[in-house]
């Protein structure tokens, strides 16, 4: 039994049905990847044992993407949008971070209203600044996250950044997170921003990994109801 992967429809690899012929294989086609051969679009019969998973999870494993993408609010995602929320609460979690205040709304449809008009510069709320946010959306369609992003910075936004984000308590520490702030840089790219600033408390260490994963780079200190936070700065070179 074998898996067959196949890169550009020009290359076959086989794996042996054993753990470390497989481990070497898996390296090699990394490697090929990492090389610049492109997408993987491979075919997958999984040998008992050698872990591999499903044919789209190889897919997914070796070419190193996390399957989701940035949308923005709207009225059919109420429900789902509902149910993201709900499970915070489910989890006695009361603060939803980059969710510009969906976790203190008790209603959509206001909700909905604010971060549409935040959108643009003639409709901002005066109090606010321009904001873009948006869901992180799974294959299967299920919010998993939501991030905001602020253009500029205000004097109460100055410790708290340009970017803020949540992954629903289910879903967390599966990459989630660092891919839904690396899609926002690309916004923040075409938006013509320079760079975001983001702060993190310090002992938050999967957020930490996060925002240096993307290339934050410490850039100062601060208390915050009693705990030390830090800013870090993501340059956005073109």
């Amino acid at each position: 039994c074998y898996i067959y992967v196949c890169l550009d429809d020009c290359w076959n690899i086989k794996s042996q049905d054993n753990r470390a012929k497989g481990d070497e294989k898996k390296s090699e086609i990394e490697t090929l990847i990492n090389k610049g051969f492109g997408i993987l679009i491979c075919f997958a019969i999984q040998p008992k044992g050698l872990g591999f998973g499903s044919p789209f999870n190889v897919c997914r494993e070796m070419n190193g993407e996390i399957m989701i993408k940035l949308i923005r609010p709207d009225k059919e995602l109420e429900s789902k949008a509902l149910d993201f929320k709900q499970e915070f609460l489910d989890n006695n979690e009361k603060i939803i971070n980059g969710s510009e205040l969906l976790d203190q709304m008790d209603s959509y449809e206001e909700w909905l209203v604010s971060v549409t008009n935040n959108v643009s510069e003639e409709t901002v709320n005066p109090a606010w600044v321009v904001t873009d946010t948006f869901f992180a959306v799974d294959e299967a369609g299920r919010i998993v996250g939501i991030i905001d992003l602020r253009h500029t910075l205000n004097d109460f936004l100055k410790d708290f950044g340009n970017c803020g984000y949540s992954v629903r308590p289910s879903e967390r520490r599966k990459g989630y997170a660092t891919e839904m702030l690396r899609q926002i840089l690309g916004v923040a790219r075409q938006c013509g921003m320079k760079e975001l600033h983001l702060s993190v408390e310090r002992d938050n260490e999967p957020s930490v990994k996060t925002i240096k994963t993307n290339g934050g780079v410490y850039e100062r200190s601060f208390e915050f109801e009693g705990e030390q936070a830090d800013i870090y700065k993501i340059a956005l070179n073109d």
